[in-house]
C-alpha cells in the first residue's frame, strides 16, 4: 500500500501493460497481447546436444523458449 514493489522495472512495465480497459472486446485484447509479446519477448530455438541422442532426434526436438529482452 503506497510502497514500490520489489521487482525489476521490466516486470512492472509488463504488469502495467497487462491492464485492459473493460470496454475492450476479445479481438482488441488479442491484438494488444500480440503487441505486448512483440515488445517484451522474443523466441529463440535452443538445441540440447547430448551424447546419447542422435543428430536426427536433436533436430526434431527443437525447444522454443521465451526470454525477456532484458536477459539478452
Amino acid at each position: 500500500m503506497g510502497e514500490k514493489p520489489n521487482m525489476p522495472n521490466s516486470v512492472i512495465n509488463i504488469l502495467n501493460d497487462l491492464e485492459f480497459d473493460e470496454r475492450m472486446n476479445a479481438k482488441q485484447i488479442i491484438s494488444r497481447m500480440d503487441e505486448i509479446i512483440k515488445v517484451y519477448f522474443y523466441y529463440r530455438p535452443t538445441y540440447f546436444p547430448e551424447k546419447n541422442i542422435s543428430q536426427e532426434s536433436q533436430k526434431s526436438e527443437n525447444i522454443l523458449r521465451i526470454n525477456s529482452k532484458e536477459s539478452k
